[in-house]
């Protein structure tokens, strides 16, 4: 089972990813590799009514073109699976990834498939914390814009539901309604919350929490980033966050695999997570819908809601504001805080409170303001 959904089907398009290329945290190692292997060249019928000269020399350079053609339906990246070790903050991550099936565009259901299995060993910072994974993702255009309305391809009214304006994001589930509940692979049912084949849930000293994905590749050109967050399934406290995802277009002979890396705090990628972790929370998980919130320890993006319009009012309040800020004392909050700030309002946090506070009010800020 796909966690994701269904395969985007024909005519279906997927994201610019700005990210890629962005080198690993840790060391790959190859584990497999498959050749890649061609595809029939498609078989077009000459023009029977074409018994001039003229229709030969046309004749010629059709082949010429259908050669060129040929070339680029013949083409297909090649597949097999790596093996990333990342080391984080909360344990050790071994990361299995890679294209197994590559896409065949010449069919409208040459569907490649991509295969991820994030696998934590915690470390004793996790305490006694029983972790599963949310994960989030992003799909869109190649030319650079993410889906998030209901009528882009693969969204429909559900999915642009819980999906973020600002950067794309959702939580990852194939369907809200039916699956219940916001941690990736995860089913809740009348009985609870109980794992599928996808996920298994874990703690230090225990068994390892893992997560596997097998997301849908082409044959269109299609590209995809994926947040995958190791999380405490009863406070909601996060540990480290994994990013992995791929770029995929036939025509330009593009594939490229974004490599899993670990992402931090103050990111535009964590930013985009937690937005998406409060849109499920307000938006989905409402009383009577019987889905589950995200259990969450901080809510960074609605801090940064209340300071936009703190600090977009007319006469701003400074006493608020800064009895606000002064009450986030750890870093890494203080940074997902100032990343949702920037996400939402397009400006740097630090610059607006410089400007629309006083002197004195700023000058009590300096964690902020720096």
């Amino acid at each position: 089972m796909r966690d994701f959904g269904n395969k985007p089907g024909a005519g279906s398009a997927i994201a610019d990813d700005d990210a890629l290329g962005v080198p690993a945290v840790g060391k790959s190692t190859l584990t497999s590799a498959l050749a890649p292997g061609g595809v029939p060249a498609v078989q077009r019928k000459d023009d029977a009514s074409s018994a001039n000269a003229a229709a030969v020399d046309a004749e010629s350079a059709g082949a010429v073109a259908d050669e060129a053609i040929r070339a680029d339906e013949d083409w297909k990246p090649a597949t097999g699976t790596k093996t990333t070790t990342l080391t984080g903050t909360f344990g050790d991550y071994t990361v299995e990834h890679g294209l197994t099936k590559a896409p065949d565009p010449t069919k409208s259901d040459g569907w490649g498939d991509y295969h991820l299995k994030i696998t934590m060993t915690p470390n004793a910072k996790t305490g006694t914390s029983t972790i599963a994974f949310i994960q989030v993702v992003r799909r869109g255009e190649i030319s650079g814009a993410w889906h998030t309305k209901a009528t882009d391809p693969f969204m429909g009214a559900e999915r642009a539901k819980r999906t973020d304006p600002k950067s794309g994001f959702k939580v990852d589930r194939y369907d809200a309604t039916k699956a219940k509940t916001p941690f990736y692979g995860m089913q809740k049912g009348s009985s609870g919350v109980s794992e599928t084949s996808n996920t298994h849930a874990g703690k230090h000293g225990g068994d390892k929490p893992w997560m596997k994905d097998t997301p849908g590749v082409g044959p269109n050109a299609e590209n995809a980033e994926f947040v995958a967050t190791a999380t405490d399934q009863s406070d909601g406290t996060q540990f480290d966050a994994v990013k992995w995802g791929y770029k995929y277009e036939s025509t330009s002979k593009t594939y490229a695999e974004l490599t899993p890396v670990l992402v931090k705090a103050g990111s535009a990628e964590i930013a985009g997570r937690d937005r998406a972790i409060k849109k499920w929370n307000d938006d989905i998980a409402t009383s009577g819908s019987g889905i589950d919130k995200a259990p969450v320890k901080s809510d960074p993006a609605g801090t940064a809601s209340t300071l936009a319009a703190a600090l977009g009012a007319a006469k701003v309040d400074e006493a608020a504001v800064t009895s606000t800020l002064k009450a986030i004392t750890d870093a890494d909050l203080r940074a997902r805080v100032a990343a949702c700030y920037e996400m939402e309002t397009g400006r740097k946090l630090s610059d607006d409170l410089k400007a629309k506070l006083s002197a004195t009010a700023a000058g009590g800020l300096t964690d902020w303001t720096k």
